[in-house]
């Protein structure tokens, strides 16, 4: 089965990234219909062949993010948030919930097609609620473009935001354009604000069990460590240690990790977080 998976998976990444959508389209059209005919789908949830950000439920995998944030980060009713690669809106709208008219809510991200479903289907209700599409080159999402996400500056300005929010952005970028999104991330926080952002983190347990996991990164290139050769930014991986020199040169205090359960290591295989997910502050 793990042979199979992974044989799949290249499979799916020697396609361009419009391939890969069209594809997720056709395989839940039934699905997506029947939803529609139903009336079943919840009204702010996507068809399931529109989202493109990760497995499980869309409603309470945004919810499990909003309550961490509130457990974690400090959110209240009245918090800016920046939801960087905000995708299909699936933080977002368990946000609506949460802030209030003196809260604000700012999301980008690089694939249109997310960006236009938000706007259309959460901005048109919470006039708090703004999103961009930033356009840039990526070999998952974008091969269209040729800027890179270390050439771009976020529209926001300086020490703006009480909480920022990266999930699943830097498990796909790699090395230059990571650092390049924490420096913005750095510049747009308020000091003293704080960040939930995950990463694939390569630390002694998950580097000696990943070999027995979908997730299993066989490339090293210098700094990181990638799945996939020819898609490079699939899945992209940084060791423990880097991770803890960026935020520490960058002046960043990690307050928490929750290690996750891609590796399958024993010590992590009962984690409630997929993805390695990291709690941080702005110190000054």
């Amino acid at each position: 089965m793990k042979k199979l998976n992974y044989l799949v998976r290249k499979l799916y990444y020697s396609l361009d990234p419009s391939s890969r959508l069209l594809i997720r389209k056709i395989i839940f059209f039934p699905i997506d219909f029947l939803d529609y005919i139903r009336g079943s789908r919840h009204p702010f949830q996507p068809p399931k062949g529109l989202i493109f950000t990760g497995r499980g439920n869309f409603i309470k995998t945004g919810k499990h993010f909003a309550d961490l944030l509130k457990k974690h980060a400090g959110l209240t009713a009245d918090s800016y948030i920046l939801d960087v690669g905000c995708g299909i809106g699936r933080l977002a709208v368990s946000l609506t919930d949460v802030l209030g008219t003196r809260g604000k809510y700012e999301g980008f991200d690089i694939v249109e097609s997310g960006i236009n479903w938000c706007k259309k289907n959460i901005s048109t209700k919470f006039s708090n609620f703004n999103f961009m599409h930033i356009p840039a080159f990526n070999t998952l999402y974008n091969t269209k473009i040729n800027i890179r996400s270390s050439h771009l500056k976020f529209p926001y300005p300086d020490c703006y935001f009480d909480i920022a929010v990266a999930t699943s952005v830097f498990t796909h970028m790699l090395y230059d354009d990571m650092i390049h999104y924490i420096e913005e991330i750095q510049r747009t926080l308020k000091p003293g604000g704080r960040a939930m952002i995950t990463f694939f983190i390569i630390d002694e347990n998950s580097k000696k069990h990943m070999n027995n996991s979908e997730i299993n990164f066989r490339f090293t290139r210098g700094n990181y460590f990638i799945m996939d050769e020819k898609v490079p930014e699939a899945n992209v991986a940084y060791s423990e240690e880097l991770i803890n020199e960026i935020f520490r040169q960058r002046h960043f205090d990690i307050l928490l990790r929750i290690p996750g359960s891609w590796s399958t290591a024993p010590i992590y295989r009962n984690s409630p977080e997929f993805q390695d997910t990291l709690f941080i502050k702005k110190l000054h």
